[in-house]
């Protein structure tokens, strides 16, 4: 999955590829957003340059080092957050774990094309349920926001025609949406890890005053 873009720096930077590799390389690198194909005979294609839409020129070697960073945060989040008990592995927390996970495929894959989008199911999912939870009202109002966000990213485009639906494309609405969920199942995932903490503190106080509680009991049964 991420070989290509990690170790080699192979990026396909059409307007259509969605992960971060691509979208970097493509509006920040002089890399091609649209690619035709001249036919030079039965099955002999050659690809060429259709059109570029960079932004800016800092050469593919720093554009390279750019996706390692992005790729390297994400493993960081993935160490920090997902780290639930065996006994723990179910319901919505390992839910958002895994749907963490398939944010990250979508980001930090060589290709990313917008079909693969349906895979954003489970976070998707993970977040409507999140909203029915007992969470602080400002972190429920940011995951609806986001939901909303993320689906105007992907799907508005796409009403004003094929041709603004690629362009959108190019400046990455799809990554933007991946981003955005990617923040917020992170976000979630943070007020549980919090929440488990504060959980086990009252736990331990709990337990110590129960001790103490004990062993007043015991010493005044001792007393003459």
């Amino acid at each position: 999955m991420i070989e290509r873009p990690i170790l080699k720096g192979e990026i396909t930077t059409e307007h259509a590829n969605q992960a971060i590799p691509g979208f970097i390389y493509r509006l920040f690198t002089h890399s091609p957003s649209f690619i035709d194909y001249l036919d030079l005979g039965p099955d002999i294609k050659i690809p060429h340059p259709a059109a570029y839409h960079n932004i800016a020129d800092v050469g593919r070697p720093a554009a390279w080092w750019v996706v390692k960073g992005f790729t390297a945060a994400f493993a960081l989040a993935v160490i920090f957050l997902c780290r639930a008990q065996r006994s723990e592995r179910q319901g919505w927390r390992f839910a958002a774990e895994c749907g963490l996970i398939v944010l990250g495929m979508l980001l930090l894959s060589e290709r990313t094309w917008k079909h693969h989008a349906v895979t954003l199911l489970l976070p998707a999912a993970v977040l409507a349920h999140a909203v029915s939870l007992d969470l602080p009202e400002r972190l429920r109002k940011f995951i609806i926001g986001i939901l909303a966000v993320a689906w105007f990213s992907m799907t508005l485009p796409g009403l004003f025609g094929s041709h603004i639906g690629d362009l959108a494309m190019v400046y990455g609405t799809h990554t933007l949406a991946f981003l955005l969920l990617t923040v917020s199942v992170c976000a979630l995932l943070i007020h549980r890890r919090q929440m488990g903490t504060l959980s086990n503190s009252e736990d331990n106080l709990c337990g110590l005053g129960r001790r103490n509680g004990l062993d007043k009991m015991v010493g005044e049964a001792n007393l003459p």
